[in-house]
């Protein structure tokens, strides 16, 4: 076989495997229940693997995996997005019967790894939920994987002191108003 064979056999074969890599995860079902991050990964796929800019939402799941709620948290830009779960803040409550949450969004880059600032929110959010009896994991997902924090040790020690109150306006306040903000503009054109 010439140099031309084995570059069109090489990229017929790349193609195939691509085909095979997407076509697995398009065509995977939407679990009825998540038991794990993986499950998390196909429910959200359709919704959040695609796009090219960077959504939030937040899963409310039962101890039975059972999805209880599904909230769009945040819409961004290419590769930033604004993250306030509201059930989680001030005397907000979750759905009744909630053990685990998953606040999930996607990096459109396709890049599979969580971001320090990614940790940093899905830090503070796990020790909120922590706090208030529930389990909370942050998920990044792409077109071809997904990436946890509590799978991959990426959870930080909790904040105490003055400390904890920044956290809440770095992760609270701020978001809170800058998502306030693009509301407002939307309502006011």
């Amino acid at each position: 076989m010439g140099q031309r064979g084995w570059i069109a056999g090489t990229l017929v074969a790349a193609g195939l495997v691509m085909g095979m890599v997407f076509s697995a995860a398009a065509g995977a079902q939407r679990p009825e229940r998540l038991h794990s991050p993986a499950d998390v990964y196909q429910y959200v796929y359709e919704e959040l693997a695609l796009l090219d800019f960077e959504k939030a939402v937040v899963l409310y799941v039962d101890g039975d995996g059972q999805v209880l709620s599904q909230r769009d948290v945040s819409q961004g830009k290419p590769n930033r997005v604004h993250v306030v779960p509201w059930e989680l803040t001030l005397r907000g409550r979750p759905p009744e019967g909630t053990s685990q949450i998953y606040l999930v969004h996607n990096h459109p880059g396709g890049s599979n790894w969580l971001s320090q600032a990614d940790l940093k929110v899905g830090s503070f959010w796990h020790h909120v939920a922590k706090d208030r009896g529930y389990t909370l994991d942050l998920l990044a997902v792409t077109s071809r994987d997904y990436v946890s924090m509590l799978e991959t040790n990426g959870l930080a020690e909790p904040v105490t002191g003055w400390r904890k109150q920044m956290a809440y306006v770095e992760n609270v306040i701020i978001p809170g108003l800058v998502v306030l903000r693009s509301e407002l503009a939307e309502i006011l054109q």
